[in-house]
């Protein structure tokens, strides 16, 4: 008896979970001979801050990428996997960030909408969870917020 459409669905979804931990897991375990070997060969990173501007980084600078912005951190940039979903060939991995500054722990959160060719990472968009948590943990100005009306 073959599998039904939901069986063959879950076990190509937990394969891909399973890609997509061991792949987000070289990444920010700066393991990326790793990492470049299981993306596509165009992939670009599309990133976004606070401000909402892209940032396109081709594959083969993502390395140098990460690299500048544990630099820019002080080198006190730490990242781990905190959640991955998968449905079809999209995942949605969160990434949780850690910036120590002056004795001070900052925490953000980066949601990457992933999509995968075959096995591997074929298009990847990066964006902070929570605008402010990024702008602090950075060190960047706040943006003033909208009041209402009262």
């Amino acid at each position: 008896m073959s599998p039904t459409r939901d069986e063959w669905t879950l076990a190509t979804e937990d394969l891909q979970f399973q890609r997509l931990d061991a792949l987000f897991g070289s990444f920010v375990r700066e393991e990326y001979e790793q990492f470049l070997a299981d993306c596509a060969e165009d992939l670009v990173l599309n990133v976004r801050g606070s401000a909402g501007l892209a940032t396109m980084v081709p594959r083969f600078q993502i390395p140098q990428w990460h690299r500048s912005s544990k630099q820019l951190a002080g080198g006190a940039l730490r990242s781990s996997v905190c959640f991955i979903l998968v449905r079809e060939h999209v995942g949605i991995v969160v990434l949780t960030h850690m910036i120590d500054r002056d004795g001070v722990s900052f925490r953000y959160e980066t949601v990457n909408h992933c999509t995968l060719r075959g096995d591997r990472l074929a298009a990847w968009f990066c964006y902070p969870m929570n605008a402010a948590d990024y702008e602090e943990a950075w060190g960047l100005p706040r943006k003033a917020t909208p009041q209402l009306a009262h």
